[in-house]
């Protein structure tokens, strides 16, 4: 089951019966004589880091051996997030405005990529202080999609249409 949709009723009536209020639930393919396989239900990308910390303890659990410190996941940043104040960085970098671009375009790119949104900037496909808003635009999306394909390894549309561009928010446009 992926992206909450389920394959038929029997996957959804499992979860209701078994993974109450959404909590997460990993299951021991052991009990079915299955080993070293296990299974995450009910996980969101929210909350994934703390599924993950979950499954090795259970892994070491199940070795018998001792838990593991806590992971460094916990306190580093992820890709983008380099700062130690999101709302100066973002002022900072709008008062720099080194490429000239709209206000408007350049806080969404800082909101969606954080301290990597310069890496999308590489690939403008032109100058954006030369250019109209829609062109700005057109371009910010030309970007978006370039580095989602070179850098982020998006290997279909949906890859870069749902996780590195707006055009599924269902907010008016600029």
């Amino acid at each position: 089951v992926h992206e909450g949709f389920f394959p038929d009723s029997s996957a959804a009536s499992y979860l209701k019966a078994n993974i109450p209020n959404g909590i997460v639930s990993i299951i021991d393919h052991q009990r079915d004589g299955v080993g070293g396989i296990l299974s995450i239900v009910g996980e969101a990308y929210s909350t994934a880091r703390l599924a993950a910390v979950k499954v090795v303890d259970h892994i070491f659990a199940v070795w018998g051996h001792e838990q593991p410190v806590n992971s460094v996941s916990a306190t580093s940043p992820l890709r983008g997030g380099e700062m130690q104040n999101f709302e100066q960085f973002l002022e900072q970098e709008l008062a720099a405005n080194s490429r000239k671009l709209s206000h408007s375009t350049l806080r969404k790119l800082i909101y969606s990529y954080g301290t990597e949104y310069v890496n999308v900037l590489k690939y403008f496909p032109v100058e954006p202080w030369d250019v109209t808003l829609q062109e700005e635009q057109r371009a910010v999306l030309s970007a978006q999609i370039h580095h989602a394909v070179f850098k982020e390894m998006a290997l279909k549309l949906v890859d870069v249409v749902f996780r590195r561009t707006d055009l599924t928010f269902a907010a008016k446009p600029d």
